[in-house]
């Protein structure tokens, strides 16, 4: 008859299915770490994009604002006359800038083209400006806002990845205010 022993966990048959179970522990532990870092990867790009995407729309919107501005001072009395005549100020920009403004795309991802309108907000009679000593003419407060969207222009692709607006393009403003002047006092 034979003698039976108890269970050993240290006999060798026993040590080897503990080996393969930690075995299988591990890979798996370690497939998880390397989705999980590849996900978060994957989401520090999409961030990028986006952060690029929403300082290039607050680009154009910027550089359309001086544009304006640098224009506004040999054209208000047009503008003021036009909304006399209509009631709505004409826009000072209407822009559209194709992919090639914008130069290399960082990420490779689908090129970016961009429209801007610059508008006259509000106009208020204000005091000349300090040092201003010529006599003849007015000064106005002039409110501008200037709107900049940033879309794709790949078909077939997302216009935009501005996953924080859920729109379907990259919308920014800027609003600028400044004392112009001198114009006609009508």
């Amino acid at each position: 008859m034979k003698r039976r022993t108890p269970h050993n966990p240290l006999h060798p048959r026993n040590r080897q299915g503990s080996a393969v179970l930690l075995i299988v522990l591990l890979v798996l532990a370690v497939t998880g770490l390397g989705l999980l870092t590849m996900q978060q990867g994957q989401q520090q790009v999409t961030y990028g994009m986006v952060a690029t995407d929403s300082q290039r729309a607050l680009d154009v919107a910027d550089a359309c604002a001086a544009g304006a501005i640098k224009t506004l001072p040999f054209m208000l009395d047009y503008y003021l006359s036009q909304a006399s005549a209509t009631g709505v100020f004409p826009p000072i920009v209407n822009q559209q800038f194709d992919a090639n403004f914008f130069g290399y795309s960082p990420f490779g991802a689908a090129p970016r083209a961009a429209t801007c309108v610059v508008t006259i907000e509000e106009v208020a009679d204000d005091a000349p400006a300090p040092g201003y000593s010529e006599g003849g003419g007015c000064f106005k407060r002039v409110t501008l806002r200037a709107v900049a969207t940033l879309f794709s222009v790949t078909p077939g692709s997302l216009e935009s990845i501005d996953i924080e607006q859920r729109q379907n393009a990259t919308v920014r403003q800027v609003v600028v205010r400044g004392l112009f002047g001198p114009v006609s006092c009508n």
